[in-house]
């Protein structure tokens, strides 16, 4: 069967789905109730990986993923749970194409089929694939179709990961849809004025996505991250890998680290970020964007925003998902604001539980 009913738009609807974001240094998950007006945080749990479990968004150490799952899930109490999890875009193919609006459903799918084996480069036998019209086309009695596809067994890895630890998955998303449902917000007539980038800065991996008419225009990844900042800064002063982290979360750096190390690291993401809107200008029909985004791990990083805006002629702020949200009560002295820019992705994902 070609159409995969987790891939894309799979049943994420309903109570007690938790989105969960695998990245190189974490298992980050989130559980939503309330509604799509006002959600509520029911549980938001991050648990640390061992380096080398996921390399390049890659399952390395399948039991070290699964153990780190299994310990995020068992502190998200209620009923029983679902997943919602997110392929990276570089193993994902996205294309929007206009096909004619045919009014037999089958005739439609095969219309789809010879559309997807245009651009995807494997047998579609070997492909998870899934589709959406999105609207009207420009000619008349067509209709615009969004088509996502990847390999299967990038699918049937995380489908996997969930029987691994007894839990039902449900949706198989993207990762820049995921983080577009979480923070390109607004009507569609504002949406659609928009040029924005938005940067997620992990621990491996800076990743540009460029969005405009609330769709994604352009991506661009550098190998650079958070881990580099933390073995330079363990290099430097001879202190432990959890040391490091503490003092990068607690924002406290002895002042020679702060100007040699952190300072110039932000410099150089900054750098990083102007370099790929400068390609994005190069390629695309604009010159500009309206705002940057950032988001990840490394968004927290102080000195960041001012380092970026030096570089680039955008206003420039911090990922905040969870704005307009609301918190449970039992996690109010704890879910501190700073991890929000951390948790996009999984917030993304946990809001397909409000899919109509």
């Amino acid at each position: 069967m070609i159409w995969d009913k987790l891939l894309g738009w799979g049943s994420g609807s309903g109570s007690g789905l938790i989105g969960v974001d695998l990245s190189a240094s974490a298992v980050k998950t989130l559980e939503l109730s309330g509604s799509i007006e006002v959600p509520l945080i029911e549980q938001s749990v991050i648990v640390p990986l061992a380096e080398g479990a996921m390399v390049d968004n890659a399952l390395v150490n399948f039991d070290g993923v699964a153990q780190a799952l299994r310990a995020a899930i068992s502190q998200h109490h209620g009923g029983a749970k679902r997943l919602a999890f997110a392929l990276p875009d570089a193993v994902v193919m996205m294309k929007t194409v206009t096909l004619a609006a045919l009014e037999s459903e089958r005739e439609f799918e095969e219309l789809v089929l010879m559309e997807a084996a245009r651009f995807v480069p494997f047998p579609l036998e070997e492909v998870a694939l899934d589709w959406e019209i999105t609207g009207p086309g420009h000619l008349e009695e067509t209709v615009e179709v969004f088509i996502v596809a990847a390999r299967r067994d990038r699918v049937d890895e995380l489908v996997a990961l969930a029987d691994a630890v007894g839990v039902e998955p449900a949706v198989v998303d993207v990762a820049s849809l995921a983080w577009q449902r979480a923070l390109v917000r607004g009507s569609e007539e504002e949406r659609s004025k928009r040029i924005e980038a938005h940067c997620n800065l992990g621990a491996n991996l800076l990743e540009v996505f460029v969005f405009h008419r609330g769709r994604r225009v352009f991506d661009r990844t550098q190998p650079v991250g958070g881990q580099q900042l933390a073995r330079e800064l363990m290099r430097r002063s001879g202190k432990t890998a959890q040391e490091v982290e503490q003092m990068t979360e607690e924002h406290r750096w002895p002042v020679d680290l702060l100007g040699q190390v952190v300072v110039p690291f932000c410099d150089t993401l900054a750098q990083e970020i102007a370099r790929a809107l400068q390609y994005f200008f190069a390629t695309q029909s604009s010159d500009h964007v309206d705002r940057v985004v950032l988001g990840g791990g490394l968004a927290a990083l102080p000195m960041l925003p001012d380092a970026v805006r030096q570089r680039v002629a955008a206003p420039v702020e911090v990922a905040d998902p969870w704005k307009g949200f609301q918190v449970h009560p039992r996690l109010r002295d704890r879910l501190r604001p700073s991890l929000a820019p951390r948790m996009v992705i999984a917030t993304g994902l946990a809001l397909r539980r409000f899919d109509q």
